[in-house]
């Protein structure tokens, strides 16, 4: 988030070895902003976050590899399915 401003969109990664996988980072990004729009993504493709992305807060899912015109069309799909209005105004939190 830029100064008040939100993205349209974020992709995170299940899992990063070392780091802090998608399921971590989206809950919190979700303390910041409880309407993010976000894709996860995978080589994983049987793991259960992928299978049931939206119970675990994502809007969209992409297994890896994909093709740039397959990504292009979930970025897509994911924001115009949000459930935010762009031209809305809500009150963003602050990150502690």
């Amino acid at each position: 988030m830029v100064r008040g401003r939100r993205f349209d969109l974020v992709i995170l990664d299940l899992t990063l070895p070392g780091g802090m996988g998608g399921k971590e980072a989206l809950k919190k990004l979700m303390e910041i902003d409880p309407t993010v729009n976000a894709i996860v993504s995978s080589g994983y493709a049987m793991d259960a976050t992928m299978s049931h992305s939206a119970d675990f807060g994502f809007r969209g899912m992409i297994a890896k590899p994909y093709e740039a015109s397959e990504l292009g069309r979930v970025v897509r799909e994911t924001i115009a399915s949000s459930r935010v209005s762009y031209g809305d105004s809500y009150a963003l939190q602050r990150p502690c």
